[in-house]
């Protein structure tokens, strides 16, 4: 017999060894800890792991400087903006910003519904797009209001 097969059917050898009444228990077990683990995470009583929780913010000079390329597709004001939000937000790159404004107006080019004034037909406004709660695309803002404030115990998102 291979390591592999030998290893894959340990488990079913284990609960042969123990017997039947033995294996039921232990799989009852088994559920009862899982779901109590998530519904004391549903809860708030868990801690997120420790590499999930935010860390120091980054400095702006530790991140790449604009290409020539950025430079010339960007407009001056929306380079400055995003490199700027980078002080504010611990971990994000302008870059990823300049991405997505990119995709969403063309850096607040565009001429479409929503993002020099007003909203497109799913709610969101903005050079960015972000949902305004006037259309399918909700409220982000109202959102990440939830996300930031602390859970009481009990409070179910």
């Amino acid at each position: 017999m291979t390591l592999a097969v030998w290893l894959a059917l340990a488990p079913l050898r284990l609960l042969a060894a123990l017997g039947l009444r033995r294996s039921v228990i232990l799989a009852c077990l088994f559920v009862l800890a899982v779901t109590t683990y998530g519904v004391a995470e549903d809860l708030g009583l868990l801690d997120p792991p420790v590499a999930a929780k935010p860390g120091r913010p980054a400095r702006p000079s530790r991140q790449a400087p604009p290409s020539a390329a950025a430079r010339a597709d960007i407009p001056t004001s929306y380079l400055a903006l995003y490199r700027q939000a980078v002080g504010r937000c611990p971990g994000l790159s302008w870059s990823v910003l300049a991405a997505v404004g990119k995709v969403e107006s063309d850096h607040g080019r565009s001429r479409v519904a929503g993002v020099r004034s007003g909203w497109n037909t799913a709610g969101a406004a903005g050079p960015m797009q972000f949902g305004i709660g006037v259309g399918r695309a909700g409220n982000a803002w109202a959102r990440l209001r939830r996300r930031l404030q602390p859970r009481r115990p009990h409070q179910r998102l």
